[in-house]
């Protein structure tokens, strides 16, 4: 199998977290869990550890049904996007509410600007 190296900073953390889980050297993005060797209680360690170096929790589940690196990687942006957004989606509402249309559009166009 050819060797496909990691692209951007997040497929590099998770090569180098499996790399130490796993004892490989090398990960690529196209590597699968599983096929290096890893099993159930390295998939609680993983999910520990990506929590750590990438502050958001992925459940064991979505670790399971993402076992190729780079879909790995991008449930975690995924999953970064969503804690994001989630953190502003309140104070972003309470800053709409009670804006007439005409206040939307304005501020929709001044943003486009």
């Amino acid at each position: 199998e050819r060797y496909t190296a990691p692209e951007g900073a997040l497929e590099e953390a998770l090569s180098s977290i499996w790399g130490e889980l796993l004892g490989v050297a090398r990960v690529g993005r196209d590597d699968h869990f599983f096929a290096l060797g890893g099993h159930s209680l390295l998939l609680v360690q993983l999910a520990l550890r990506i929590r750590d170096r990438c502050s958001v929790d992925l459940p064991v589940d979505v670790l399971v049904r993402t076992p190729i690196l780079h879909t790995m990687a991008a449930a975690v942006r995924e999953r970064q996007f969503e804690a994001y957004l989630g953190a502003d989606a309140d104070s972003l509402a309470q800053d709409l509410e009670g804006l007439s249309h005409e206040e939307l559009l304005a501020l929709l166009a001044q943003e486009q600007a």
